[in-house]
């Protein structure tokens, strides 16, 4: 038997809910916009600088690049990451973090240290997480949303650095929103 205050404490979680992937896939699409518009500092003869993301976009071709997919084995670009953020397929920022961590760690491991490429999975790499942290882990952070920006992704999450953010399930998340 379901009660009127149940069914209207279920369309609030609901409405919660929706709210939230709303503001999580707004901030995950952010990143990756803020990702493929980051220029290094333009040289003196260059009205811009140049985009670091380009080679980021799509994953190499397996006929050119058959070793890559050999040392690399879950490959991932900004096209798929998009495809996911698309899906709703994260649920934190801390998802997509993780998953540009992924794509620059395949870039350093497959590059030479101190080439263009590997060079630039470092930058973006440091940019994404400082851009993550400073926007979305303070001053974004809603009172109804205390762990908005938290994984809940356990299995991944077993022993968090020092410091790192407390991560929580839904039921948890959804409790403090009322």
């Amino acid at each position: 038997v379901t009660t009127a205050g149940s069914s209207e404490e279920e369309e609030e979680e609901e409405s919660t809910s929706m709210n939230y992937a709303r503001v999580v896939k707004e901030a995950c699409l952010d990143i990756l916009k803020q990702v493929r518009l980051y220029r290094t500092a333009p040289a003196p003869e260059f009205s811009e600088g140049r985009l670091l993301s380009e080679i980021f976009e799509v994953l190499p071709s397996r006929r050119d690049y058959p070793s890559y997919y050999k040392i690399i084995a879950y490959p991932l670009d900004l096209d798929s990451i998009e495809r996911r953020i698309e899906g709703g397929l994260y649920t934190g920022t801390d998802d997509i973090v993780r998953d540009f961590d992924h794509m620059f760690n395949n870039a350093t491991i497959f590059n030479e240290e101190g080439s263009e490429v590997y060079e630039d999975a470092i930058e973006l790499s440091d940019y994404v997480r400082s851009y993550n942290h400073e926007k979305y882990r303070t001053s974004a952070r809603s009172p109804r949303f205390k762990y908005a920006y938290a994984s809940d992704d356990h299995e991944n999450n077993r022993n968090p650095a020092p410091g790192a953010p407390r991560f929580v399930t839904k039921n948890e998340m959804f409790a403090t929103c009322n």
